[in-house]
């Protein structure tokens, strides 16, 4: 039973995994709106009511990786650990881009990872003179210093960014909007083998839903690559235990892949 009236259910069909990321991202700015302040509409959200749903780590990567390549702010899911630890690997990995100062590379990670300003210039300030050393030994000194302090000492837990989460992370939360990916048998549920607990995925599956404040998409795709190959795919048997008059459902059609034009030779 809903603690308040209101709210929207969506089933969305996507023609494949990847059109599936894609959709998930345009829909998120779509109700926001624009990203920036130039862009954006009447709106009173913002990134962090905002998240995406998976079953399975793998779900999440290639989520991610869509996510890396949009302009979204997202975490991806793991704790505030792991994320400290990503932050560190990304610093020790990376470099600025061209036209990019190594301070300005290393406030836009910081940024993008929610850590507190005070903190970046501090640590700015204790890594030393950035102009005549090189890039990746001020990088592994920022990080170094980063690493040997909490994670709660330095990452902001409320950063405005769309969170990234499997179900199992989820327990506890609330985001004012949910997508749930992979809304697919052999994902929900998760069925392995005939000793799969269907009872436990129906709960799992429950918990995801009940995660949104008001509006909650499930998202599935006719197609998904399985260890390299793509397979089709069959609608989770948890829709049909859905009341139909509360969802909504739509599909996103595949893309026409357009005809280069034929260049004709000077004789034809």
């Amino acid at each position: 039973v809903a603690a308040r009236p209101g709210g929207e259910i969506f089933h969305v069909e996507c023609p494949e995994d990847r059109s599936e990321a894609e959709f998930i991202i345009k829909e998120i700015e779509k109700r926001m709106g624009g990203l920036t302040s130039l862009t954006a509409g009447d709106t009173d959200l913002a990134f962090s009511d905002f998240a995406v749903l998976v079953r399975t780590n793998r779900q999440a990567d290639l989520l991610a990786d869509s996510f890396q390549r949009s302009s979204l702010p997202y975490y991806r899911g793991g704790g505030e650990s792991d994320r400290a630890a990503e932050f560190v690997r990304r610093l020790k990995a990376g470099s600025p881009g061209p036209g990019v100062t190594l301070e300005g590379f290393i406030k836009e990670e910081a940024a993008f990872f929610g850590l507190a300003e005070d903190i970046t210039g501090t640590l700015l300030t204790e890594a030393g003179d950035l102009r005549d050393r090189p890039a990746s030994e001020v990088l592994d000194e920022f990080a170094g210093r980063a690493s040997l302090m909490e994670p709660e000492e330095y990452l902001e837990i409320k950063a405005d960014r769309v969170s990234l989460l499997t179900l199992h992370m989820a327990k506890g939360l609330e985001f004012k909007t949910v997508f749930i990916a992979g809304f697919e048998d052999g994902l929900i549920p998760c069925v392995k083998d005939d000793e799969t607990d269907i009872e436990e995925e129906r709960r799992l599956f429950y918990v995801g839903m009940t995660r949104a404040k008001e509006a909650l998409y499930l998202v599935s795709a006719r197609k998904r690559r399985l260890r390299g190959v793509m397979v089709d795919t069959v609608r989770s048997r948890f829709f049909k235990e859905l009341p139909a008059e509360l969802v909504q459902s739509g599909a996103v059609e595949k893309k026409k892949t357009k005809k280069r034009p034929v260049q004709k030779g000077l004789f034809d």
